[in-house]
């Protein structure tokens, strides 16, 4: 599934206070994970997608967001390209 989710475009809509209105493009998941698994695993795994859990995963990790964005200037429909790392269940951790 993380090679799915690796390359997956999300766009956080934030408010101009900071505030996390949403979060689109988890609905791209499943078309990856066509994409990038073999037939079988696919199926079974995009059953089990719970699209709810990965937006209240990513609004939480949103939550913590690294300390040099509040304060930073953005203009509106510029994007800015960041990563963080991003820990993975069984250990380990991957840039988001």
């Amino acid at each position: 599934m993380f090679s799915s989710i690796e390359g997956l475009n999300l766009t956080y809509h934030v408010a101009e206070d900071g505030t996390l209105m949403g979060i689109a493009g988890h609905e791209q998941l499943a078309e990856a994970m066509r994409e990038k698994l073999p037939a079988p695993p696919s199926r079974s795994m995009i059953q089990m997608l719970n699209y709810d859990s990965l937006r209240r995963q990513d609004e939480t990790a949103h939550r913590e967001v690294p300390s040099d964005v509040p304060g930073s200037s953005f203009e509106v429909g510029v994007a800015r390209a960041a990563a963080w790392g991003h820990a993975l269940p069984c250990g380990g951790s991957i840039p988001l």
